[in-house]
């Protein structure tokens, strides 16, 4: 796939792919010389590279890339904000997401997501800023920014507030959506929610998570459920 990338330099699409598929990865250098070899950048891949900046601990080259982005006049929108904040959650940058959240309401007319409260919740309250973080304008029947901040909140150890919020998810009568996930195998698509014991091949599946689970214990790895 790489090197059909290669070969068809002029395909934006494939390229962004490839951008967003290396950076997910981790693989920063290799996304970033793709990202700077591709004939025309479009919005998308812009977008691509300063998520993967972000999702990669590279918050001040994430940001970076985002004002170069604005210089050469490319407009952003609310997916390129959600990577701008995300990048100033990673690093603590309060101040400075505040602006982006600001300047990009008022200096882009972009309403905002649950995306981007919950980037700004969690820049807030993983800086201590307990109260600033209530008072975003949260979608008020979505579970998912409660749930969001109920974490953050077990994770500082503060059960008082995880008890409140909790509380009101159940006055509200709000349950969070189960996550969910698809894949396409040979063209047909296969769909799963946490939780999901439905599927044609659930013994089979779960069987293959287990050994996985397995396999990742004798190595070594210890999940962090910190805010699971």
């Amino acid at each position: 796939m790489h090197l059909k990338g290669t070969d068809n330099g002029n395909n934006v699409s494939l390229w962004t792919s490839l951008v967003d598929m290396y950076a997910k990865c981790g693989c920063v250098e290799v996304a970033e010389q793709m990202f700077r070899s591709v004939g025309s950048i479009s919005l998308t891949s812009w977008n691509a590279m300063i998520s993967g900046l972000a999702m990669n601990g590279h918050a001040e080259t994430a940001l970076g890339l985002f004002e170069e982005m604005v210089n050469e006049g490319f407009q952003p929108d609310d997916i390129t904000f959600v990577g701008v904040l995300s990048a100033c959650t990673q690093a603590g940058f309060v101040d400075l997401g505040d602006q982006y959240f600001c300047s990009m309401i008022q200096d882009y007319g972009i309403s905002p997501k649950l995306q981007h409260y919950g980037c700004m919740v969690d820049l807030l309250a993983r800086s201590g800023r307990f109260e600033e973080a209530r008072t975003p304008e949260l979608e008020p029947e979505n579970a998912g920014a409660y749930v969001l901040l109920s974490n953050i909140y077990a994770g500082a150890g503060r059960w008082d507030d995880v008890a409140r919020i909790r509380t009101k998810l159940n006055d509200k009568g709000m349950k969070k959506v189960p996550g969910c996930t698809s894949i396409v195998i040979d063209g047909v698509v296969h769909e799963f929610l946490v939780g999901d014991k439905v599927h044609p091949q659930c013994e089979n599946i779960y069987r293959m998570l287990d050994e996985i689970d397995r396999l990742l214990g004798e190595t070594g790895f210890v999940p962090d459920t910190s805010e699971v």
